[in-house]
């Protein structure tokens, strides 16, 4: 809500990929007006028609233009946003995210 950015470490290997393995808990307090924002790679990931990734330094572009609106508004930017990075080009990964305002 105030303009900053925080990235949340990660516990362990992604979630559901071995459903005997145990992860570790971490937490984070979220204020009011905060926004959580989660991706698959597949977005980072999603090349252009020139072979060019959207890498993390895009996604925080469009992150840091979109801020403050509805998490429905901030996933539909997102998803649209890549989808016109790509240009058409074939994707190679799932492009899923996730997007939670904390209206508290």
């Amino acid at each position: 809500a105030k303009g900053g950015r925080e990235t949340l470490g990660a516990t362990g290997i992604p979630f559901g990929i071995d459903p005997d393995r145990s992860y570790a808990i971490a937490e984070t307090v979220l204020a009011s007006g905060d926004t959580l924002f989660m991706f698959t790679d597949g977005i980072t990931e999603a090349f252009n028609p020139a072979g060019e990734i959207l890498g993390e330094a895009r996604l925080d572009n469009i992150l840091d233009r979109e801020r403050g609106g509805a998490a429905a508004e901030l996933v539909e930017k997102v998803i649209g946003a890549t989808a016109e990075f790509a240009a058409g080009a074939e994707q190679s990964d799932d492009i899923t995210c996730l997007a939670l305002v904390y209206r508290g």
